[in-house]
């Protein structure tokens, strides 16, 4: 009998052990998670990208900035080529071009394309979305969103498509 409460108490000390091990642990992985240590958001990194015939050359976000166009302080602006290998009008298509925040902050951001018509192909092309107000995103915000661009060819009537996204730090 005396040998069955040893061999018992052997097994509570070693569960015990295992126990605390493992409580530790859990509060290790609660604390980086709570300090953001596994958000994908951290991990990828800024990046613009369009389907052809658009190139995304440069961009950025702008929080409460006096150069966004339009009533809005926030904006996405993304420097466009299009290689296409013929002229493009954006102007006059089914709808202007339009980021559709999907992460940093909720809501779509339009850019105004009137006077564009005569997109030569190789030529960049400044695209200046208007977030609208100035609460949208703050500074050091991570900023993801779906970018629909939509022109027609010179001399036809029917609208196509480019997509992408845009991600990045509102500066």
């Amino acid at each position: 009998m005396i040998t069955r409460k040893k061999r018992g108490q052997a097994a509570m000390e070693f569960l015990m052990t295992y126990g605390w091990a493992i409580l530790a642990a859990i509060i290790a992985i609660g604390v980086l998670a709570y300090f953001g240590v596994f958000n994908p958001s951290r991990l990828a990194g800024s990046a613009a990208v369009l389907n052809a015939p658009m190139n995304a050359d440069a961009f950025n976000i702008l929080d409460n900035d006096a150069s966004c166009p339009g009533l809005g302080l926030d904006c996405i602006n993304i420097d466009v080529t299009q290689n296409s290998g013929q002229t493009l009008n954006l102007d006059g298509a089914g709808a202007d071009p339009a980021i559709t925040l999907t992460s940093g902050g909720t809501g779509t951001c339009t850019a105004t394309v009137a006077g564009i018509t005569a997109w030569q192909s190789g030529q960049p092309q400044l695209l200046e979305f208007d977030c609208g107000a100035s609460s949208l995103f703050g500074n050091g915000d991570s900023i993801a969103g779906d970018v629909i661009i939509t022109y027609r060819t010179t001399g036809s009537s029917i609208d196509q498509t480019s997509t992408g996204n845009v991600r990045g730090v509102a500066q």
